[in-house]
């Protein structure tokens, strides 16, 4: 009796797994896919206007810009201007535990003071119920 419940269970879950597999691999943008498609869709250079169309088009959560003074060292006590723009791909990456912790992308785009992308960083973020 015991061991023909717990088959059940597993089976349960295996199918669980492959149910939240299939899901996962249609919705998948890992921050390696983010950094891919950034780099051949958005320039160095690529304007404010252009980051924002692109997250749009793609239904990523984002910030509008945001202005920043950067001390920077090299320019002795004199401070830099960067604009920074914050999105998030909501529950695109695979992960191990389904329906208890989601994985988000998330990604920073650096701007400089005429508003042209400079650089950008993409990471996962885990939250838990």
């Amino acid at each position: 009796m015991l061991l023909s419940a717990l088959v059940v269970i597993a089976i349960v879950i295996a199918s669980g797994c492959a149910v939240t597999t299939v899901v996962d691999n249609h919705r998948r943008f890992s921050p390696e896919d983010a950094r891919n498609s950034i780099r051949r869709n958005l320039p160095i250079g690529a304007t404010e206007a252009d980051v924002t169309a692109y997250l749009d088009a793609r239904g990523a959560e984002h910030t509008p810009i945001e202005h920043e003074h950067v001390a920077d060292s090299s320019a002795g006590a004199h401070s830099t201007e960067r604009y920074t723009i914050f999105a998030r791909f909501r529950n695109v990456c695979p992960h191990l535990i389904p329906n208890f912790v989601t994985c988000d992308t998330t990604v920073t785009f650096y701007l400089d003071s005429d508003r042209g992308l400079v650089d950008f960083f993409a990471r996962e973020q885990f939250t838990g119920p």
